[in-house]
């Protein structure tokens, strides 16, 4: 017998499916779109960095620009460096050994961070900076298929972020190595970031969807303090060690390396007054913020350095941040997200006496709290006065809403009647007396 599924159902079925495709997808690997210079200037840079002398040292499959990120575990979109083919970086992680040998050369630097083992089929990206800030940061996520076998063996493939240039606290950075954990000096590495060492920097992702690497470490940021208008040198490398068989990856954040001026901002939810900031000062001359919410009317727009705004409606905005410097001006543009929900509990009514009415928040939400101490999602109202209502969603946005209860007096109307029936009444007898009165005086 063939089976019908009513509308309902097939819709239901029809967001399954689409709901299994969004959350079990694979990241998408892109060797060709960007040329090497593209990958630092156009998707890594954000502010006002001068970029220049753009290298990449390694195989063509060892580097390109990934999207799709599961942001679980992920960035959105970036740059993948890799000790392998890149395309095996794509999940889900269905085998343990994913493994490419390019045969290519190891790194210097990286060689001198250990002893005793020979980097191999190394990929090196690196380039001159001149930050005006002062300070450097970009995200980044290191992943391995050496998780978690080859925890503590010679089998453990080596990165790092070599920073060189001008230390504001004196002296020089050669070399310095800083990806390293928050507020430390660890290195992150496979010895150091695994599941009994910084186990709260490790993932593990066996039966992953979104990447094939066996564990990864969780979002991290590399930071370093430097001097505004010098020049540095930054160098992100990866290589095998003692072998190439393994593959190990590093996910750079899109837009993530902040040298200059950028753009902050505290909260996106709907409702709230949003804080927003630049990174750099230093010789500011003029600031214009257009925040995209023209139906926000004359507030869109803000020459102050620290401005607020609360955006119209939810979505997607486009900030667009100029600034002018000495000799410089500069155009950041970042996309923000804005989320929440309003609360609608309708309008305003009346009630008749010992009647109930029940008021509904209308949405399913984290917390509810009115201003009768109630923390449901519906509660009964039989007393006239404004009830309120406070709903919490599972983003930390908050909405509230009030509404006017009146009592509906029934005597009203029967007391109008009976005030117009008896002022009639007493005009009609004072008619009535002038005339009889009238009468009388002319008899």
């Amino acid at each position: 017998m063939i089976k019908i599924l009513k509308t309902s159902s097939l819709l239901v079925l029809l967001q399954i499916i689409i709901l299994n495709n969004i959350f079990s997808q694979s990241i998408s690997i892109n060797e060709i779109t960007y040329t090497v210079e593209q990958l630092i200037t156009e998707v890594l840079i954000t502010g006002s960095v001068a970029i220049t002398d753009v290298k990449y040292t390694g195989s063509e499959k060892a580097i390109g620009y990934f999207s799709n990120g599961d942001p679980d575990i992920l960035f959105e979109s970036g740059i993948i460096l890799s000790t392998g083919d890149i395309e095996k970086a794509k999940g889900p992680n269905k085998t343990g050994s994913a493994r490419t040998s390019f045969n290519t050369p190891g790194d210097s630097d990286l060689q001198n961070l250990i002893s005793g083992y020979i980097t191999a089929d190394a990929a090196v990206l690196e380039f001159n900076f001149v930050p005006y800030a002062d300070s450097i940061k970009f995200e980044y996520i290191f992943a391995s298929e050496e998780y978690p076998e080859f925890v503590n063996k010679q089998f453990n493939d080596i990165f790092a972020f070599f920073l060189t240039g001008k230390n504001p606290e004196g002296g020089e950075y050669n070399n310095l190595n800083i990806a390293v954990l928050p507020n430390t000096n660890v290195t992150v590495s496979i010895h150091n970031v695994n599941e009994s060492e910084n186990s709260s920097y490790y993932k593990d992702n066996k039966g992953g969807k979104n990447i094939q690497y066996d564990g990864l470490t969780t979002k991290l940021t590399a930071k370093a303090k430097v001097v505004s208008g010098e020049t540095y040198h930054i160098k992100i490398a990866i290589s095998d060690v003692a072998d190439t068989k393994y593959d190990s990856g590093v996910f750079l954040k899109a837009t993530s390396f902040y040298g200059g001026t950028s753009l902050d901002y505290d909260g996106n939810c709907l409702f709230n007054d949003i804080k927003f900031n630049i990174t750099n000062t230093i010789g500011l001359e003029s600031i214009l913020w257009d925040f995209g919410d023209p139906n926000s009317g004359a507030s869109n727009t803000s020459t102050d350095i620290s401005p607020t705004h609360k955006f119209s409606e939810s979505g997607n905005f486009t900030i667009t941040l100029i600034t002018e410097y000495p000799n410089r001006i500069d155009t950041i543009i970042e996309t923000i997200k804005i989320v929440g929900q309003e609360i609608d509990l309708g309008k305003d009514f009346t009630i008749k006496e010992n009647k109930n009415f029940t008021l509904d928040a209308g949405v399913v939400a984290k917390s509810y709290l009115w201003n009768t101490k109630e923390t449901t999602q519906t509660i009964t109202a039989s007393e006239p006065g404004k009830y309120s209502v406070t709903v919490t969603f599972d983003d930390g946005c908050s909405a509230s809403d009030t509404i006017t209860i009146t009592l509906d007096d029934e005597k009203c109307p029967c007391c109008l009647l009976a005030l117009i029936f008896g002022t009639l009444m007493a005009i009609t007898s004072l008619i009535l007396f002038f005339i009889c009165r009238r009468n009388n005086d002319t008899e």
